[in-house]
C-alpha cells in the first residue's frame, strides 16, 4: 500500500499531462503534493525511515512510467490497427 499510493500519485499526474498542459498543471500539483505529504508524514510519525520513503517514491516512478508507457504503446498500437484494418501500412522507398 505505501509505495502504490506514490505510483498511483505519479500515474495519476502523467495520465493527467497527456490531455492538457492547463488543465494538468494544478492536477499535477496535487498529486505530487499528495505523493510528498504521504511520505512526510511517514517519517514523522517514525514508521519508516527516509530512506524506506524515498526508495518508495523511486520504485513507484519507475513503476508508473512504465505503465503509463505500456499504455501509450498499446494506444498506438490500437490506433494503427483501426486506421488500417489491421494491415500494416505500405511505405514507398
Amino acid at each position: 500500500m505505501r509505495r502504490s499510493s506514490a505510483g498511483t500519485a505519479f500515474g495519476a499526474t502523467k495520465r493527467s499531462e497527456a490531455k492538457s498542459e492547463v488543465e494538468s498543471s494544478s492536477g499535477s500539483l496535487l498529486f505530487v503534493g499528495l505523493a510528498a505529504a504521504i511520505g512526510f508524514s511517514r517519517i514523522y510519525v517514525g514508521i519508516h525511515y527516509p530512506t524506506d520513503v524515498l526508495a518508495g517514491e523511486l520504485i513507484g516512478i519507475v513503476v508508473g512510467a512504465a505503465a503509463i508507457g505500456a499504455v501509450l504503446l498499446i494506444e498506438t498500437k490500437w490506433k494503427l490497427r483501426a486506421v488500417t484494418g489491421g494491415r500494416q501500412p505500405i511505405h514507398a522507398s
